[in-house]
């Protein structure tokens, strides 16, 4: 289980944010394994989305990141497509 607060995850988890409300598991750097995009659409009020990779022990909060929406956006990250 992966939450703001966990290591290597950026971030800190705070009231409303909704951290996993979407979730899509997607091979995104292409090496053979499965990484885990998680929305958080109460974040900062317009949502964000985080990757955290995958790796040969499962998904991984090192070198995980974040991605802030773009101007005027709301609930940023959902749904989730893959």
């Amino acid at each position: 289980m992966f939450t703001q607060d966990s290591a290597g995850v950026p971030g800190a988890a705070e009231s409303g944010d909704r951290f996993g409300a979407a979730l899509l598991l997607s091979d995104t750097d292409r090496d053979g394994r499965a990484d885990l995009a998680a929305t958080a659409d109460g974040e900062n009020g317009t949502g964000m989305v985080w990757r955290l990779p995958g790796g040969p022990a499962g998904l991984t909060g090192t070198g995980s990141a974040y991605f802030g929406a773009p101007a005027a956006a709301v609930r940023f990250g959902m749904p989730l497509e893959g």
